[in-house]
C-alpha cells in the first residue's frame, strides 16, 4: 500500500495478506477503514485509517497490515462474532449469544 503522513491509499487491487490458515467469511468497509470477519474462531481484523475510533484498535489509529481486534478489558481477541457492519465512522460486531459490541463514533 502506498503510504504518507496523513492517509493510506492504494492505487491498484491487492492482495489483502491475513496470514496462514486464516479463512475470511465477511469484509464491511467505513470511510477510511475495512473489518473482515474469520470464518473459524469468529475473529475480527481491522486495517486502513481509524482517526474516530473504527479501527477498534485503542490508541493505533492508522495501519496498512490487518490487526485482530482485542477486548480491551481483558485484551483477548473477540471470538464467536458471527456478524459484523460498518458506518462511516463506527462498527458493530454481533457475537453468537446475542451480545452486540459497537466502537467508534456513531
Amino acid at each position: 500500500m502506498d503510504q504518507n503522513p496523513t492517509e493510506i491509499y492504494v492505487s491498484k487491487p491487492q492482495v489483502i495478506q491475513f496470514g496462514a490458515g486464516v479463512l475470511i467469511m465477511k469484509v464491511s468497509c467505513g470511510s477510511t477503514f475495512s473489518l473482515a470477519l474469520e470464518a473459524k474462531q469468529g475473529h475480527v481484523y481491522a486495517w486502513g485509517m481509524g482517526n474516530s475510533g473504527g479501527l477498534g484498535l485503542g490508541e493505533i489509529n492508522k495501519t496498512n497490515t490487518p490487526i485482530k481486534i482485542k477486548v480491551q478489558k481483558n485484551g483477548q481477541p473477540f471470538t464467536n462474532i458471527k456478524d459484523i457492519s460498518c458506518g462511516a465512522h463506527h462498527c458493530l460486531a454481533l457475537d453468537n449469544s446475542g451480545i452486540c459490541y459497537s466502537w467508534g463514533h456513531g
